[in-house]
């Protein structure tokens, strides 16, 4: 049997973009650039590639989508992947904590290699640390690294992951570099179950911050569409006062104007709003996924995470609901109006039809006076013909044949006259 054309890209799409494994005591740095729509999309990966070749890296996986490079022996490698994704660019670097500033060098070597792609969204350190023996007394680990700023005690996140198999410690906030620092303390000999760890906190923190995106719209749109809200009423109001056909004409042309605008506002959120939901979802997923249990003292992540998130997509889904209720407004108050000119239209042609009718009658009163009419002429030119023709009879014959055959047949022709006219009528009628 003949394969699918998509059948070998759908088995290697299933197993795309595996975590990169992480040992103990290294540190990873993950950064999220937001996709320019209207730059070239390819843009980012040809300077990802010339970079690592200037840089010493090897090639493990390159495609178009994602570029995975290495440098180093087995024991104290550097990797970074490189992916490109719907709407972000995302780099990640791994390398030992030996390595710590090098790795900052080259993420930034490297967000430079992608100008021409975006814009950064985020950035994050994640400190793999081996896992001390009192592990099991939490209390006595080191805090997270201090940040700018106040950093109250209801910011700071502790919470054991995966069975109290490793502590993971942040503030969710930033440093004087702009990172957000994640500490995770766990114990050595397990690089992949880490790697995958650490590679769900990446996409918690990469998609909280685009489930945000939508933010700055709300505010916008919220303005906007309270004050088509007000335009809408003021319409309402208006619309029980029409007074003519000219007012009729003004609403109608106001409201279509209402619902164009509607319409584009509508479109324009649509696609951050649906975006910012699904990554709200993968949020919670990836939340429910780390089987968090919560320290005494410490908020758990997914408690401050969705604390903020959560209001957000309600705020999103509310701010389409009211888009939806004004279009269905204008909507309802177009129907309204058009069947309020329908109504109109029809007793004008009520009327008109009324008019019609009586100059209908009119006429057919006329044509009646104009038959009898008719047929007193057309007898009085029958009988001057037969006048003539009884006389010139009198004349030959001397006797009173003129008189006595006037009598009889004066009657006999405006009848006969009288019948053929109205048998034309009706002829003419049934045609």
């Amino acid at each position: 049997m003949q394969h699918h054309p998509v059948f070998d890209s759908a088995v290697a799409e299933a197993h795309s973009r595996p975590a990169l494994d992480v040992p103990v005591d290294h540190v990873v740095l993950s950064a999220v650039v937001l996709i320019d729509e209207t730059k070239d999309r390819t843009a980012g990966l040809t300077e990802t590639l010339t970079w690592a070749d200037s840089q010493g890296f090897e090639h493990q996986r390159d495609t178009e989508q994602e570029a995975v490079l290495r440098r180093g022996s087995e024991t104290d490698a550097a990797v970074i992947k490189w992916e490109r994704h719907t709407e972000f660019i995302s780099i990640t670097i791994v390398a030992p904590l030996a390595l710590r500033e090098p790795a900052h060098q080259w993420l930034d070597q490297l967000l430079s290699a992608q100008q021409d792609a975006g814009s950064l969204m985020s950035k994050a350190v994640f400190e793999v640390l081996t896992a001390p023996d009192n592990l099991s007394a939490p209390d006595q680990l080191q805090q997270p690294v201090a940040l700018v700023g106040p950093d109250a005690p209801s910011s700071r996140v502790k919470i054991w992951l995966n069975d109290r198999a490793h502590l993971l410690q942040t503030s969710l906030q930033h440093d004087d570099q702009r990172f957000v620092r994640y500490r995770l303390y766990t114990a050595p000999g397990q690089p992949d179950r880490v790697g995958r760890l650490v590679q769900r906190l990446i996409e918690i923190e990469t998609y909280r911050r685009l489930a945000f995106l939508s933010v700055p719209l709300l505010r916008d749109l919220g303005a906007r569409i309270a004050q088509l809200d007000g335009e809408i009423d003021q319409i309402a109001q208006q619309s029980q006062k029409v007074a003519n056909a000219e007012d009729e004409a003004r609403i109608l042309e106001a409201l279509t104007r209402l619902s164009a605008q509607l319409q584009s506002t509508g479109s324009t959120a649509a696609f951050r709003f649906s975006a910012s939901q699904a990554y709200a979802t993968i949020v919670s997923e990836r939340l429910d996924e780390l089987r968090e249990e919560r320290i005494s003292g410490f908020q758990r992540l997914s408690v401050a995470i969705q604390r903020r998130l959560r209001p957000n997509i309600r705020s999103c889904h509310a701010l389409e609901q009211r888009i939806d209720r004004g279009a269905q407004r204008v909507s309802y108050l177009t129907d309204l109006l058009r069947t309020r000119v329908d109504l109109t239209l029809q007793e004008q042609n009520a009327e008109v039809l009324k008019s019609i009718d009586r100059r209908t009658q009119d006429q057919y009163r006329l044509q009646k006076v104009v038959e009898t009419l008719s047929v007193a002429a057309i007898s009085y030119y029958a009988i001057s013909l037969v006048i003539y023709f009884l006389r010139g009879v009198e004349e030959v014959s001397a006797t009173r044949f003129y008189e006595m055959s006037l009598v009889g047949l004066v009657p006999a022709i405006f009848m006969t006259i009288f019948i053929v006219s109205r048998l034309l009528r009706k002829k003419h009628l049934r045609h």
